[in-house]
């Protein structure tokens, strides 16, 4: 992946690449995991990533890992970013998660360790909406994704959460 090597960085160009990486089948990014898991550790040059980020689930529980690791990274408080670019590897982690479901469980741990850390919430953003689905594809019960929104600071409401939980065991949206 020649995009991180490239001086000076573009993060449009990045952003293009990404895209159109993601695009590509399995097989073909085989061969640039180890490219991959490296990006999810560059903070500065993941962001623009976000679409071939969510690929990371194509590397089985090893890529399950990563999109763990880039919601919790994105979320730790001892890091300085101004802009969103938190946003975009906590997208990653929760799209790539979704789109896993099932072939995600041993992750569940770890999901269950950033609830605990208030790093995952089902609050009443943008957000809450895709963590339902991604909490529902992973396994999670009515009664716990329930109690994950009540860890909230901002829940979602409880007719917007039950109509999100009633589509996410319909059919699981992981877009954003």
């Amino acid at each position: 992946m020649c995009i991180r090597d490239r001086d000076p960085w573009n993060a449009e160009q990045a952003q293009a690449a990404g895209d159109i990486l993601a695009k590509l089948p399995a097989v073909t990014l085989a061969p640039y995991r180890d490219a991959l898991f490296g990006l999810t550790e560059d903070r500065e040059r993941r962001w623009p990533s976000v679409r071939l980020l969510t690929r990371l689930g194509d590397f089985g529980d090893e890529g399950a890992e990563r999109l763990v690791f880039l919601i919790g990274d994105a979320r730790r408080e001892d890091w300085d970013d101004t802009g969103n670019g938190w946003q975009h590897p906590a997208l990653a982690g929760l799209i790539g998660l979704c789109r896993m479901g099932a072939a995600a469980a041993s992750q569940r741990r770890a999901v269950d360790a950033l609830i605990e850390a208030g790093m995952v919430t089902v609050s009443d953003s943008s957000y809450g909406r895709l963590t339902v689905n991604m909490l529902v594809a992973l396994g999670y019960s009515s009664a716990e994704v329930v109690a994950v929104r009540n860890r909230s600071a901002d829940p979602m409401p409880d007719t917007r959460l039950q109509d999100a939980f009633q589509r996410a065991t319909a059919e699981p949206d992981c877009t954003y």
